[in-house]
């Protein structure tokens, strides 16, 4: 079975990616931090749906 070319260049890219973004550096834990966590009091969870622009404005089934 043979490779196609563009299989080689995605795992090159995604290997490069990778090493970039600090995933092949050492394992070194990073410093402690001396200052606590902050404490939130709210949370924001936001989710939105993808609805193409006709299907939301002016359908009757969206909320006005």
């Amino acid at each position: 079975m043979k490779v196609p070319f563009r299989a080689y260049v995605l795992v090159i890219s995604l290997a490069a990616t990778q090493l970039s973004c600090g995933g092949g550096g050492s394992s070194a834990a990073p410093p402690p931090s001396s200052s606590p966590a902050p404490k939130m009091s709210h949370v924001f969870l936001v989710v939105e749906e993808n609805h193409s622009f006709n299907s939301v404005i002016g359908s009757p089934d969206m909320p006005s």
